[in-house]
């Protein structure tokens, strides 16, 4: 009797391994499923050029330094002018076609598109090159409509999973990348993408570039000197540019400079404006889409009317494609982003502890010296650069340990990571390991999920890790060793330089 309950035992666990064992095997291949990972570059992040078919045409962005150059001697007689009639107006107009003359082969057609024969070098990879281990580069040219690149992203992608014979891609997008991404899943879907990161997107604007299509420009010393600390930080002679910076701040020198750029702005800006900068910038459509929501009414009037109002030239299929992207995009990205995470696993990266652009009256705003830390996270509370949040009430695993940054308030606040001190267009390994590890994850993972990503990181120059805050007790003696040794190091290299010849 008892042998037949052993041997009933074992045919009972043998056909049940029979029947979970392939289930297992499933199981555990479904977990560590790969699939190729597309890299959707931000503004500016592939070279335009004035003859895309050729490859030794000239860049159409940035102008070469012969041209910059030759306007900065141009500029003389203009200042000479200046100087005898005291004729801003006429200034204006020679400094705008100036820069007009310098920035001619990046400017978009009156319609907002781009010139014939002009465009970017990219040709898609080898078929047998793309596997589902493989990292792909997605190249556009950023001064198009995001309605046109996003649709050159959906047959992008389409050849990507035709060649790897997958299903879906894991998708990245930096800056205005992100643009390009929430443009592209607004019109075409989720169903094609398996997993999204979301790193230091413009999605919901910048407000220096808000600031700037609304005519608002203002320079300080203060935020000028904010943003050259940033402009130097990791350079050669970081300290000693430091200290000859601060001591020209403390001097008032900065000061009386920013005020005097002040006093003229005002002076030259309308003509400087209607016949280079917004020609430039405003032709690009890339350039509408990042400006945020609350300044577009009040844009679309000073662009349009105050600068534009007299022109002879037609804009209004530029306005009516701008129309056409609030209409189908703008007015969605928070359901859109919503619908994304429902249909995908969705990693938000934001990066801060710096100031914006120095000029602006938003150049106090906190962020990765381009984008707002707030729009980059999708909605984080931040204080202004050099102040903290005061009167915090919410949970204290949501504040920075510096605290000047609020993860409660974000669209996906558990999937938000804060990278401190990692500079907007910093190019690093250490982000994209970061990066490549949240493609590769098979799930939703959170801020709980990565041991070596918590919530707050901190980034010192080569790795990214757990941000521990110290205060910053370095000595007025740590300061001095710093900048001396700048300055000897300084010395060497001229001394060999005199050495040498």
């Amino acid at each position: 009797m008892k042998r037949r309950i052993i041997k009933g035992t074992v045919a009972a666990v043998t056909a049940l391994l029979i029947l979970i064992v392939p289930l297992l095997t499933v199981a555990a291949s479904a977990k560590t499923e790969i699939c190729p990972r597309v890299w959707v570059h931000g503004f500016m992040g592939s070279t335009v050029y004035e003859d895309a078919d050729d490859p030794d045409s000239l860049p159409a962005w940035p102008p070469t330094s012969d041209e910059i150059l030759g306007a900065v001697k141009s500029s003389v007689p203009a200042l000479a002018e200046l100087a005898l009639t005291k004729n801003w107006d006429r200034f204006g107009e020679e400094m705008g076609d100036i820069a007009a003359d310098v920035f001619a082969r990046a400017m978009n057609n009156p319609d907002g598109t781009v010139k014939d024969g002009s465009g970017v070098h990219f040709e898609y990879p080898p078929e047998d090159e793309i596997t589902a281990d493989s990292d792909i580069y997605f190249k556009y040219d950023w001064r198009k409509d995001p309605i046109d690149i996003a649709a050159e992203l959906n047959d992008f992608i389409d050849y990507v999973l035709e060649a790897s014979g997958c299903d879906q891609v894991a998708l990245t997008c930096h800056s205005f990348g992100g643009v390009v991404a929430i443009t592209y899943f607004t019109l075409y879907g989720c169903e094609k993408v398996k997993t999204v990161v979301f790193n230091s997107t413009a999605i919901y604007g910048e407000t220096y570039t808000g600031e700037l299509m609304t005519g608002k420009l203002y320079f300080s010393g203060d935020s000028l000197t904010n943003y050259l600390y940033y402009a130097f930080q990791g350079t050669e002679y970081e300290y000693l540019l430091n200290a000859v910076i601060k001591i020209f701040n403390d001097s008032g020198i900065l000061d009386a400079v920013t005020e005097w750029l002040n006093s003229i702005t005002p002076r030259i800006q309308k003509e400087v404006c209607a016949r280079s900068i917004v020609p430039l910038f405003g032709g690009w459509l890339a350039i509408w889409s990042m400006v945020p929501d609350e300044y577009l009414e009040e844009a679309t009037d000073y662009v349009f009317n105050t600068i534009y109002g007299d022109s002879e030239t037609d804009y209004s299929a530029l306005r009516a494609k701008i129309e056409n992207y609030n209409e189908l995009v703008r007015c969605k990205k928070t359901e859109t982003l919503k619908n994304v995470n429902e249909e995908c696993n969705v990693y938000v990266i934001a990066r801060y502890g710096y100031s914006s652009m120095p000029i602006t009256p938003s150049a106090d705003t906190q962020g990765d010296g381009i984008v707002d830390v707030k729009y980059a996270s999708f909605g984080a509370t931040a204080a202004d650069f050099g102040a903290t949040l005061e009167n915090i009430t919410s949970d204290a695993k949501y504040i920075s340990p510096d605290k000047t940054v609020d993860a409660s308030t974000c669209l996906f606040p558990e999937q938000t990571w804060f990278v401190k001190n990692l500079k907007h267009a910093e190019e690093t390994d250490t982000i994209d390991v970061m990066m490549r590890k949240f493609m590769r994850y098979d799930g939703q993972g959170t801020v709980e999920t990565f041991e070596d990503y918590p919530r707050y990181t901190i980034f010192d120059g080569e790795t990214i890790s757990p941000d521990e805050y110290n205060q910053n007790n370095s000595t007025l003696f740590d300061n001095l060793r710093l900048i001396i040794n700048d300055i000897l190091k300084l010395v060497k290299v001229i001394f060999d330089k005199i050495r040498q010849n």
